[in-house]
């Protein structure tokens, strides 16, 4: 039995659509695999354009974690954490390319994001999570 032939350019379009618009979900995009550190540390984080590597933390304590950034692209750049409320609770400070910088942050346990406020990078990809797992 050979398919309808009538079939055929619906199906294709459908295709090429699902192909074209599935990394466009609005989650945050990921430099690779979530790391897992322990609070009280310090962690690097590397900044491009745009997008963080990696692009998943996970904090196991709630004690302070300093966080290193550096900032591999030609652009200037930061990594702030913000509530669900749209509350910036700390980072690092905005900076020129090539260099490294760092910040501290100290929150309770939860579900944050860590973005780039600068100009429109968060909406250009520039973002990811930040959990705080109490011990």
């Amino acid at each position: 039995m050979r398919p309808d032939p009538r079939l055929a350019p619906p199906l294709l379009a459908f295709a090429a659509v699902a192909l074209l618009t599935g990394g466009c979900g609005g989650e945050p995009s990921t430099g690779g695999p979530a790391q897992t550190v322990a609070s009280g540390t310090t962690l690097e984080v590397i900044a491009d354009e745009y997008s963080y590597d990696p692009g998943e933390l996970i904090v196991e304590g709630t004690e302070p974690l300093t966080i290193e950034l550096v900032n591999a692209g030609a652009l200037a750049h930061n990594l702030r954490v913000i509530d669900g409320n749209g509350q910036d609770l700390g980072g690092t400070p905005t900076f020129q390319g090539g260099l490294t910088r760092s910040g501290t942050v100290e929150v309770g346990a939860g579900d944050y994001t860590m973005v780039c406020t600068v100009g429109d990078h968060a909406a250009l990809g520039m973002e990811g999570r930040f959990t705080v797992r109490a011990r």
